[in-house]
């Protein structure tokens, strides 16, 4: 019985504030889950080829969202995801949301390659830099990609694992966060 209880209290705590499968947080507005930069993780950015933090890159935008892709030159699901991205982009745009697109590519060339191919964002799109020893990558086990987390600008996790940007609860997910 005490093995029940503890595992239960640790169910709860798990999973309070998170998203559940049906895309709807159990308690969005007093979730205790912030985003963990225990690390430094550097960032090169395509259009000025500058480097800048994980965390400055999540805290500096303008949106009150931030959705995370993470991607990679030689990931075919990740590719096929970026017409819906995109769409969702167009979807949203104007409103409190930014889209930040995360290489784990190895060499900088294929992530150049990879997004003048996509036609991405290049203020928006970043390569992590030594990912390979990446605190963040470990601490959310972004272990296979695509792979895509909702915040809150002050690093409240929304999701940590959110839908593919072509299933319909993102979408949903998304516009339920950005009312006021």
């Amino acid at each position: 019985m005490r093995v029940f209880c503890v595992l239960f209290i640790l169910a709860c705590g798990l999973f309070s504030g998170k998203e559940h499968a049906s895309g709807m947080a159990a308690d969005h507005d007093t979730s205790i889950y912030f985003v963990r930069l225990q690390g430094v993780e550097t960032l090169l950015n395509l259009r000025q080829d500058t480097t800048h933090t994980l965390a400055s890159v999540i805290h500096e935008g303008t949106g009150q969202l931030v959705l995370l892709d993470f991607w990679a030159s030689w990931c075919a699901p990740c590719r096929a995801e970026m017409p819906a991205l995109k769409q969702l982009q167009q979807q949203f745009a104007g409103q409190s949301i930014d889209f930040i697109s995360i290489s784990v590519d190895n060499r900088q060339s294929d992530w150049k390659r990879a997004s003048l191919e996509e036609k991405l964002d290049t203020a928006c799109n970043f390569l992590l830099l030594h990912h390979g020893t990446s605190a963040f990558l470990k601490d959310y086990r972004i272990n296979l990609i695509p792979r895509f987390m909702l915040l809150r600008r002050d690093g409240g996790i929304i999701s940590e694992d959110a839908p593919l940007p072509s299933d319909i609860h993102l979408q949903k997910m998304i516009a339920r966060y950005l009312r006021p």
